[in-house]
C-alpha cells in the first residue's frame, strides 16, 4: 500500500509541475483547423489532473468530494490567473477557466460514480 500511495503522489506532483510548465510556457500558441481545441485540451488536462489529485490525497481513505473540487477550482483559477502575467505573453481567459472547470466537475462525477460501485460491491459482499 506504501508504494502504491507513493506512486499515486510521484504521479500527480509529476502531472502538476508538467500542466505548470506548460500553461505558463511564454507565447505558447496551439494551433488547429479545429475551432476550440483549446477548451476540450483545457477540460481534458483538469479532468486528469483532479483523477490524480484525489488518488494522491488519500488513497486509503475518502477526501470529502466538495473539498477535492475547491481546492481543484481554486488551483484552476490560479493557474488561469497567472496567465494574465505580461511577461509570458499568454491570455487569461474566463472561455478557458469555464472549461477547465467542466473538465474538474467530470473528474469529481467519475470519482462519485466510481465511489458509489465501490459501495455497492462492498455492499453485497457483506450481504451474501
Amino acid at each position: 500500500m506504501i508504494a502504491r500511495t507513493r506512486l499515486a503522489r510521484l504521479a500527480f506532483v509529476l502531472y502538476a509541475i508538467a500542466l505548470f510548465v506548460a500553461t505558463h510556457w511564454p507565447r505558447l500558441v496551439i494551433y488547429s483547423p479545429v475551432t476550440g481545441t483549446d477548451k476540450i485540451i483545457h477540460a481534458t488536462v483538469f479532468l486528469i489532473w483532479t483523477l490524480l489529485l484525489a488518488g494522491a490525497a488519500a488513497p486509503d481513505r475518502r477526501v470529502p468530494l466538495g473539498r477535492l473540487a475547491l481546492i481543484a477550482a481554486i488551483y484552476a483559477c490560479f493557474d488561469e490567473g497567472l496567465q494574465a502575467i505580461p511577461a509570458l505573453g499568454r491570455t487569461c481567459s474566463w472561455a478557458d477557466l469555464a472549461a477547465d472547470l467542466f473538465g474538474i466537475a467530470i473528474g469529481i462525477a467519475l470519482i462519485a460514480i466510481r465511489r458509489r460501485r465501490r459501495s455497492s460491491r462492498t455492499l453485497s459482499r457483506v450481504e451474501t
